[in-house]
Order: structure tokens, then sequence, then C-alpha cells
């Protein structure tokens, strides 16, 4: 090739420009362009860790109870179709895709079939269309993370509860919490008696004024020690009085900061009131919790 030839090899060179004038490196971002065409996950795609289900199940058969001979099932799996499985003395406890949670708990619920469900918590109290107002909602997960990595407010759904409307559970959130895989470090958190103030926390009380004898100087609690730890920077340990105004100190503190953040108060109206009453009367043969008061 003669210098005149490369010259003009050169100059096409320079005056080439991709398609749609989009810079050369965006077409050799292979992997970012293939990237665009991979399907998204949902939480329709949140698989169960089975420690997850396993504490679940555990949950369900010692807080609620399994008639005997009842068979468990789990009708939600990839290519499955919940809708001609047999029920047939069984109890459904999965986690269903959570796009069709109202259609998944009318059918059963038009077929009486028992089920504790896996379902997303912001909406777990709603659904008049799927008969979800006779269900009850269980709260003790708070968020799962699935086996995608997937992070999930989680809640769950059962008619096996009888006329319980809501159930929170700590017996639940602890064997969740024992077999969940820690998505980051957790830093520890220290909570101080009422009779311990901080340096570190003074911008956090209101009006407040101590006399010195009703204090006395700590840099490390006896029960500190041991772990070698230390009062962060440093406080005064205070008498029963003391202790009593800088709590009381404190709240004032925190509700002025609320209202300072334009917070709304929503109050009842009378009318609601009103339905409370009449609600109540009602249910005046039985306690909050569902128990019976004595005649």
């Amino acid at each position: 090739m003669s210098v005149a030839e490369r010259g003009d090899c050169l100059k096409m060179q320079n005056e080439f420009k991709p398609l749609n004038n989009k810079p050369t490196e965006e077409f050799e971002d292979y992997e970012g362009f293939v990237e665009k065409f991979k399907p998204k996950l949902t939480t329709d795609d949140c698989y169960t860790p089975p420690a997850v289900y396993t504490a679940v199940l555990e949950w369900v058969k010692d807080e609620i109870g399994i008639t005997e001979g009842m068979e468990v099932i789990r009708p939600f799996y990839p290519g499955g179709d919940y809708e001609n499985e047999d029920y047939m003395g069984k109890v459904v406890i999965d986690n269903p895709p959570f796009s069709i949670i109202s259609r998944i708990v009318r059918f059963y619920q038009e077929r009486g079939i028992p089920f504790f469900l896996f379902a997303p918590r912001m909406t777990c109290l709603s659904g008049k269309a799927a008969d979800m107002q006779n269900l009850t909602a269980v709260f003790g997960a708070h968020t799962i993370v699935y086996e995608n990595g997937a992070k999930v407010p989680t809640a769950f759904l059962t008619n096996m509860a009888g006329d319980l409307k809501i159930w929170v559970s700590e017996t639940l959130r602890e064997k969740i919490k024992a077999v969940q895989r820690p998505s980051e470090k957790q830093l520890p958190k220290y909570v101080y008696p009422d009779n311990v103030v901080k340096t570190a926390d003074m911008e956090q009380y209101g009006n407040l004024k101590i006399h010195r004898r009703h204090t006395l100087p700590v840099n490390a609690l006896d029960a500190q020690r041991k772990h070698g730890k230390k009062v962060f920077g440093n406080g005064f340990m205070l008498s029963a009085s003391a202790a009593k105004a800088a709590k009381a100190a404190m709240a004032a503190r925190a509700a002025m900061a609320a209202m300072a953040g334009h917070a709304i108060v929503w109050e009842l109206s009378e009318r609601e009131k009103e339905l409370l009453r009449q609600h109540e009367q009602a249910a005046a043969d039985i306690r909050h919790d569902g128990t019976h008061k004595a005649v």
C-alpha cells in the first residue's frame, strides 16, 4: 500500500461514526449490552431458603397446630399448577407468587382448603375482593432474604387461626432470625439505664437542670468493664429524681422535634369514635387476644 493509500485509510477511520451517533465504547461494552436483555427478577422469583421454610413450618405446628393425618404440601414450584393439585387431606404451607396472591387466596377460600402463605407485608391487611378480611395476618418475619438475594418485607396469611385478625409473634420472629443469613454486619446497640446520661447525648434533652449533688461521674459501668467497653464520651449517674427529670426532658425534646418536623397528628372523628364504641359493645364477651371473658 502506497503512502497516499495509507493516508486515505486513516482519513476514512477518523471520519467513521458509529450508527445512532453512539460512541465506540458503548459498542465495545458487550457485557452491558447483554445485561439489558436479561429478565429482571421480581418477588415471584424469590424462592424460600430451606432453613427459613423449616422455621416457619415448625412455628405453625407449635403455635397453630396441624390436624393429625393432614399432609403438608407445597404446590408452588416452577412449572407447578396449584389449581389442579390434589388437596384432599392436605394443608398448604408455602411461598406463592406475590403478584397473584389475591387469586390464590380466593381459590383456597372458596374450596375450604387450609393454608398458611408467605405474603407481601404491606398489603396483607387489605384485599376485600379476595375475602382477605376473614383471614389472619401474621407478622414476625419483617424482611426475609430469599435465595436470589432479594430482601422482601414479608408477612403471612392464614385461614387456620380462627377469628384473629392480627397476630404479631415474637417466637416466629426469633425462629426466622436464628436461620436468616445476615445481609450485612450488624453493629451492637447499647441501651443504658435511665440513671445514666452520656455527654454525647445531651442534645437529645429538652430544658433540664440537675444539681451536682445529684450526679456521679462515670466513664465505664461495672457491667461494661468485663467487656472492655466504656461510656462513650463519659457521662454521669443520676439520682432517682434526677433520672426521672432527665427522662421527661428527653421525651419533651422528642415531641418538640416531631412538631418541628411538621408532623401531622391524625385524630379520630366523633363518627369513628362512635363506631368503635358500638364495635366494643358487640365484642364485649371476648378479649382482644381472642380469649373469652368469664361469665
